[in-house]
């Protein structure tokens, strides 16, 4: 059988197949021949040897496959997971910040309540007190050394610790006025 070798003749390289004049097997093999030389260099295997490799690989390559979709399903899940994971704290940082934003109106609503009622209570209470400044001055003037030392005392006591009083109602509505601005 000369098929074998008629390709080698034909063409200066190739795949050939077919059944080996040699020892009869049915063989697949890569010739070149040499341009300058009556020769052919071939490299041959049997069919059933190439098949099984060729099974082989397809194995190998299946299992890889398989492998590598596993891979990529675990990492799309994985993926899937964490955009989830990351939803949901998206969703918890949103709330927190609604409800942060709704304690910082109350709390300003409650500040503003604060200083309205601070600059009422020192507006409305330098009347009493002013009246209360001005007889503990007189009693001071008009009975200071008539009485005992105690009631000399006693009656500073009283102008100074209204005037003190009387002072800080001031600042205080002061300071209320200055937190407006």
């Amino acid at each position: 059988d000369t098929s074998f070798f008629q390709e080698l003749w034909e063409k200066t390289e190739g795949i050939v197949r077919g059944k080996s004049p040699v020892d009869g097997i049915e063989r697949v093999g890569a010739f070149r021949r040499m341009p300058e030389y009556p020769l052919a260099v071939v490299v041959s295997r049997t069919a059933d040897d190439l098949a099984s490799t060729h099974q082989n690989d397809h194995r190998l390559l299946l299992t890889a496959g398989l492998f590598g979709t596993l891979l990529i399903m675990a990492g799309t899940a994985l993926l899937h997971w964490q955009i989830l994971l990351q939803d949901a704290t998206e969703k918890r940082l949103l709330e927190r910040e609604a409800e942060l934003i709704a304690a910082r109106e109350r709390l300003e609503r409650s500040n503003e309540e604060l200083r309205n009622f601070a600059r009422i209570i020192a507006h409305d209470l330098q009347e009493p007190l002013r009246a209360i400044v001005s007889y503990a001055q007189l009693v001071n003037l008009r009975y200071r050394g008539r009485l005992d030392a105690d009631a000399d005392e006693f009656i500073g006591y009283l102008v100074e610790g209204a005037t003190s009083m009387k002072a800080r109602l001031i600042d205080l509505h002061d300071y209320t006025l200055i937190e407006q601005l």
